[in-house]
């Protein structure tokens, strides 16, 4: 049933009249229900959804991608969707981390909800059961998290 619906969303987006924006407005929408939905099969499925987009259309792809990583958005300090984000491999670890430490470094104080974000989805990623990441892939985001430590701004939960 659930193939058939993101078969059924691909048909739309081909049969649409703007076939430029429909994809795009499409994607947007699944990215907002992705960070909204509270079980893990929801996110799943948005991923699902997501990853079908961003296959078929470059487009989409190339703006889905670059928010989740590079928008400076609160809604997406999320880690059970940062997590399937990561295990769908739609977005890298690599790349998590770079921007992660650039947003850590980017202030003389780090937000507290965003310092408590990357300790708690680095620990996430290290600790599942089947680890999505080696410690040395969040080099950047831990010498950050470290540096914030070291200068006594750091949140109770980024100490732990």
């Amino acid at each position: 049933e659930i193939r058939q619906i993101i078969l059924r969303i691909l048909a739309v987006t081909v049969e649409s009249g703007d076939r430029l924006r429909t994809p795009l407005l499409m994607s947007q929408k699944i990215v907002q229900h992705l960070y909204k939905t509270a079980t893990q099969l929801g996110r799943e499925i948005y991923v699902a959804l997501l990853e079908q987009l961003c296959q078929s259309y470059e487009e989409v792809a190339k703006e889905a991608i670059h928010w989740l990583i590079s928008a400076d958005d609160e809604r997406k300090f999320n880690i059970p969707v940062t997590l399937t984000l990561l295990r769908s491999r739609l977005i890298t670890v690599t790349d998590e981390d770079l921007q992660l430490a650039k947003w850590l470094y980017a202030n003389a104080t780090p937000r507290p909800n965003l310092q408590d974000f990357a300790a708690g989805l680095i620990r996430e990623c290290l600790t599942q059961d089947s680890p999505i990441a080696h410690q040395s892939q969040f080099q950047y985001s831990i010498d950050a998290l470290a540096s914030i430590v070291k200068a006594g701004k750091a949140t109770e939960t980024c100490v732990i």
